[in-house]
């Protein structure tokens, strides 16, 4: 079964998508932070990761570059996610 790794530090989000995912027949592994979702990134190995962009800590940003450097986490897709409404950010 593929494994989806939501990160977001909002709780109704990580649970909403949770639930989603897993009445489709994903596998969901939960992070709070950046800083959790690096630290399960090499024993999880997931198929895709749902990314919050604005995050305590590592930010979404800083969080998908460091996966990306990683070999082979080249091969990971990431989609990021946000409640961002302005232009500016």
């Amino acid at each position: 079964m593929p494994i989806i790794n939501v990160v977001d530090d909002d709780e109704s989000m990580r649970f909403l998508l949770k639930l989603i995912l897993e009445r489709a027949g994903y596998d969901v592994v939960e992070a709070e932070s950046g800083e959790e979702c690096l630290e399960k990134f090499d024993s999880i190995r997931p198929d895709l990761i749902l990314l919050d962009i604005n995050m305590t800590g590592i930010n979404g940003w800083d969080v998908c570059k460091q996966i990306k450097e990683r070999i082979p986490a080249i091969l990971v897709p990431i989609s990021m996610l946000s409640g961002i409404e302005t232009e500016e950010d």
